[in-house]
């Protein structure tokens, strides 16, 4: 049997990026976890999931075959700070799901430029060794697939049927994102810089794409998104994506 990847789905720009770019070469498996974080905010990344989901089910080459969630929430208490890194529970619920037998790989969704940027590669030993201490038989290894792009890059691919789903506010007030967090900052930040780039909104960009998408006939085949242009940038160092060398890939 085939392995599929293992993908940590929050719902957010960059997981949904991942789980595009794996349903078009095969199926995958999503994993979705309680970080202790604003109930609201996992109220929304819920219904972002469900939806994300469902949509890509219906018009990408494969599905996803298996959602996992872990019925017990990992306690956020008993440190210093009295919390823990979202990175830390995400960990523990990936080895509680991870099965050698039918996973390839476990994707984390991550680009250059986020907090958590400067420690990827602590993330990955920290995955190895946990395995060691809880699993048997051969690691499956998380990856970070994206850890050498920006957010900017990943709004050229996103189906833009797919983008109004997505949700990134970590301090929504209920269904609204609250547009002061680090995350609402971040992703206005990709989006002025698309705007630069391409001298006009992501806004008006996707409603031209989407023009494609109505003009065919129903009976088509599925559009899968192809990227307009994509982006990496080649310089690992650098953390302003203003100053990055580009290259197109």
């Amino acid at each position: 049997m085939t392995k599929r990847p293992l993908i940590l789905l929050s719902g957010g720009l960059d997981s949904t990026t991942l789980l595009q770019r794996a349903l078009s070469e095969g199926p995958a498996d999503v994993l979705y976890g309680e970080a202790g974080q604003h109930p609201q905010k996992t109220k929304n990344e819920r219904l972002a999931r469900r939806q994300i989901i469902d949509h890509y089910n219906q018009v990408m080459p494969y599905k996803v075959w298996n959602e996992y969630e872990p019925n017990q929430r990992v306690s956020m208490n008993g440190t210093a700070s009295g919390t823990w890194g979202q990175m830390v529970p995400w960990l523990v619920y990936a080895l509680q799901a991870v099965n050698p037998e039918i996973h390839s790989e476990v994707q984390m969704g991550f680009v250059m430029g986020d907090s958590n940027s400067l420690v990827f590669q602590d993330l990955i030993q920290a995955w190895n060794n946990l395995w060691k201490i809880s699993k048997k038989g051969d690691v499956v290894p998380l990856v970070i697939p994206l850890q050498t792009y920006v957010k900017y890059a990943l709004l050229n691919e996103l189906d833009p049927r797919v983008y109004p789903l997505i949700w990134v506010c970590e301090q929504p007030t209920s269904d609204k994102a609250c547009k002061s967090c680090t995350p609402c900052l971040t992703h206005q930040h990709a989006l002025n810089v698309f705007k630069q780039h391409h001298g006009q909104t992501l806004q008006k960009t996707n409603r031209e794409r989407l023009k494609t998408f109505n003009n065919r006939r129903l009976n088509e085949e599925p559009v899968i998104i192809d990227s307009l242009s994509q982006f990496r940038c080649t310089n690992l160092i650098r953390t302003n994506i203003d100053t990055c060398k580009w290259e197109t890939l």
